[in-house]
């Protein structure tokens, strides 16, 4: 009978390390991928803010140069897409839409 105990207790003790065995690795590996998920997430803002702002930067310059052509178009009364070009510095296919979204 005490044999049988022992046995049961070395047992049941090799079970219950097993399982804290279990819960602890399962436990540092939540830690290893919570932080790696939360490095990246932070390192992922501020691109997305540089973006962001790059997106406006375009769009308020975009906003300046349609307004250079219109007080181009006011002073001179024509434009043509070379003009357009020479006074913004733009390529041929951006002068040619900044007219085509002022007409």
């Amino acid at each position: 009978m005490v044999l049988i105990q022992s046995t049961i207790h070395r047992k049941t003790k090799k079970i219950i390390n097993q399982t804290h065995m279990t819960q602890i690795i399962t436990l540092i590996l939540g830690i290893i991928i919570g932080y790696t998920i939360a490095k990246y997430q932070k390192g992922s803002q501020p691109k997305k803010q540089k973006l962001n702002q790059k997106a406006q930067e375009r769009k308020e310059q975009r906003e300046e140069n349609l307004q250079k052509v219109v007080e181009y178009l006011n002073e001179k009364g024509r434009a043509s897409n070379n003009d357009v070009e020479k006074l913004l510095g733009v390529a041929d296919s951006t002068a040619s839409t900044y007219l085509q979204e002022l007409e």
